[in-house]
């Protein structure tokens, strides 16, 4: 499903707005398989996985090989690009002490006012303002 829809992103870019930035939506499974991984991650830290095998990386697999697609489409066009790795964000076996079942229960509990924490936190640092890669 993520290849398809890479593929169908791509189509259409190359025939709606060829000349437009593409931002793509990744995933951190990309660093399933990096030993030693250092919060907060840099940029040029290695993504990888460490048995193709195992049915747990088929997500970050078809997110890595996602982002194949994008970079190399992106080169080949001469595009700009950005591809973004959020962590945390949402997953069926994740549990309650996360981002959005912690939001999801604070709205049932009607917290008011509804408060947000850690703005200013990272596990990133940008290679540039432009690109992530």
């Amino acid at each position: 499903t993520n290849l398809r829809l890479m593929q169908c992103c791509i189509q259409w870019h190359r025939r709606r707005c060829p000349a437009a930035h593409f931002i793509w939506t990744s995933s951190s499974e990309v660093y399933a398989g990096v030993a030693g991984l250092v919060l907060p991650t840099p940029e040029e830290t290695p993504v990888g996985i460490t048995d193709v095998t195992n049915p747990r990386y088929s997500y970050g697999v078809s997110k890595l090989a996602g982002e194949l697609l994008l970079i190399h489409y992106a080169q080949a066009a001469n595009v700009p690009w950005t591809i973004v790795r959020p962590h945390n964000i949402y997953g069926p076996a994740m549990g309650f002490d996360h981002v959005i079942p912690e939001f999801i229960m604070r709205v049932v509990h009607r917290e008011d006012p509804f408060r947000i924490y850690g703005a200013q936190t990272t596990r990133t640092e940008p290679a540039s303002p432009l690109r992530l890669t």
